[in-house]
């Protein structure tokens, strides 16, 4: 018995012990999210939606339980079961009794699929009653009811005179008595039904304003990066990418079921992970073959049309033939036909804005031809006036400099006369100063030559003085002792010996005499007190 069964004859068990219908105990959705998660504490519980603190609080140790130990929990289960009489004990049960053990055995049977004909709707609060009438020709009917967490995305199907499949639980309400089956889907029977249920489902969604224009996001100008939702193994994808060209065009393609139980399911994911984790994409691009409505089912259902509504980025669809037009068609933002058509449209505006591009660049390159031709013609306008106004402007000039010039040698022949006349007294003082600066070398020479005397007599003075203080140096100098008979003596460094205990014997010393040196060795040293 897998988790979800289990938790199923849980929720029934305790539905049974509260005496309330099981979708109060917690909704199908929140049964389903719930085996989907497999929470181990309360605070996992409390994440899921459909669980709150009080429904935690009743029934929240006994579903992780459930989880976490299935076979003791599957075991549990079936020893409550043994635990009511059995038929053959024929031991008498009350009602309370009688009914769980029916509703154990309903229960057994899992969800069951009953085709019949809808009679009798009575729709409250977002909560749907109705009788399936057998479509033999029997008189048997069964009563069925839609929760409102159902109600939603079935109601378009319920309809009196409607044949349809439904799947549910069968159950007996304790209170009442009543046999009931809890609707979990509605499917109709046949084209004529199917057809009913797409035009059901068109006008529900036009009321919605889910077809209106004004709600539809406009197709990027320049599309590069496109998101692929369709079946990577059909005909579509080949046509899509045999007719969309190489223009550069970016794809990333999600595979999906595009027919069958899960097709609805697996596009509406892949719409979720566009918008989550390619957020860069320009546009969505969600297309299929041809085929019937019951081929085309899972792009004429509400959920993939509220995908599409839903989606941030445009979306684009081309399902089935020319002919064809289903729901995603009426909510996409933009309707291409076919797969074909579609990679058409894409390469046809990318075609489009290439040709504006060259058409651009045609009209810039004429325009800046036009424009040059233009400069060059106003620059060679311009270079002629200039020439000409150049020529102009240099005979105005040049007279100006001739009449300029005869003004200047006016000027110049004044200039020079009165420079002559300046030269005439000029001369003069001249002269007058060569007279007095005659007179004045002739007392500067007179002078010079007596200054010349007394220097030469102060020299002579200064010599006799000089030879004599010489003479007496030269007597107390030390080579005018050498010259008298004496020697110096140093050691080896240089240094002047004056004391005997500066050597010791065997060193080595000089001896300085008036002609030459001496070098000799101790053999013995004597102080002398």
């Amino acid at each position: 018995m897998d988790i979800l069964e289990l938790l199923k004859q849980k929720r029934q068990e305790i539905a049974d012990r509260e005496e309330k219908e099981d979708y109060k105990v917690f909704p199908y959705p929140t049964l389903k999210e719930t085996v989907r998660v497999m929470p181990k504490t309360k605070a996992e519980l409390a994440n899921i939606k459909g669980w709150g603190p009080k429904r935690i609080a009743a029934y929240g140790d006994e579903v992780i339980y459930t989880i976490q130990n299935p076979t003791e929990a599957a075991q549990a289960i079936l020893a409550t079961q043994k635990d009511i009489p059995q038929e053959q004990e024929r031991a008498t049960l009350t009602v309370s009794q009688f009914l769980v053990q029916a509703n154990r055995a309903l229960f057994g049977l899992g969800n069951v699929e009953i085709q019949g004909e809808i009679s009798d709707v009575s729709i409250r609060q977002e909560m749907a009653f109705f009788d399936l009438k057998d479509t033999s020709g029997k008189e048997c009917v069964i009563k069925c009811f839609v929760g409102s967490w159902q109600f939603g995305p079935m109601s378009h199907l319920i309809e009196a005179g409607l044949e349809v499949v439904i799947q549910g639980a069968p159950r007996i309400f304790e209170r009442r008595g009543t046999f009931s089956i809890t609707v979990r889907s509605i499917k109709p029977v046949g084209e004529g039904a199917l057809k009913k249920e797409f035009e059901a489902l068109k006008k529900k969604l036009e009321e919605k304003g889910y077809f209106d224009p004004a709600r539809k996001r406009p197709i990027p100008k320049f599309v590069q990066r496109i998101g692929l939702i369709t079946s990577a193994e059909g005909d579509a994808v080949n046509d899509f990418r045999r007719n969309l060209g190489e223009y550069g065009f970016v794809i990333g393609l999600i595979d999906v079921r595009v027919e069958g139980e899960y097709a609805e399911e697996a596009i509406e994911r892949a719409f979720k992970t566009m918008n989550t984790a390619h957020p860069d994409l320009d546009v969505i691009v969600l297309i299929r073959g041809g085929g019937g409505l019951e081929n085309l089912k899972a792009f004429n259902s509400e959920r993939v049309a509220e995908a599409i509504i839903g989606s941030r980025i445009p979306v684009i669809t081309g399902v089935g033939h020319e002919r064809d037009f289903t729901i995603v068609d009426f909510v996409s933002d933009y309707r291409a036909s076919t797969p074909t058509g579609t990679a058409v449209f894409l390469r046809t505006e990318r075609e489009s804005l290439i040709a504006q591009v060259d058409a651009a660049g045609d009209e810039l390159k004429f325009t800046m031809e036009r424009t040059i031709e233009r400069t060059a013609q106003s620059l060679t306008h311009s270079v002629a006036e200039l020439t000409n106004a150049f020529a102009r402007t240099l005979e105005q000039k040049k007279l100006a400099i001739v009449r300029l010039g005869e003004h200047m040698q006016y000027a110049l022949s004044r200039v020079f006369e009165k420079l002559r006349g300046l030269a005439h007294t000029l001369t003069g003082h001249i002269h007058e100063y060569e007279a007095k600066m005659q007179q004045s070398v002739y007392r500067i020479a007179t002078l010079q030559e007596t200054i010349h005397q007394r220097i030469e007599k102060r020299i002579e003075f200064s010599k006799n003085k000089l030879d004599t203080l010489s003479r007496t140096l030269e007597t107390l100098s030390p080579e005018g002792i050498l010259k008298r008979g004496y020697s110096l003596a140093y050691t080896k460094d240089g240094t002047v010996i004056r004391d005997a205990t500066q050597l010791q014997e065997g060193d080595t010393f000089g001896v300085r005499v008036e002609k030459g040196r001496i070098q000799g060795v101790v053999k013995k040293v004597e102080s002398v007190l």
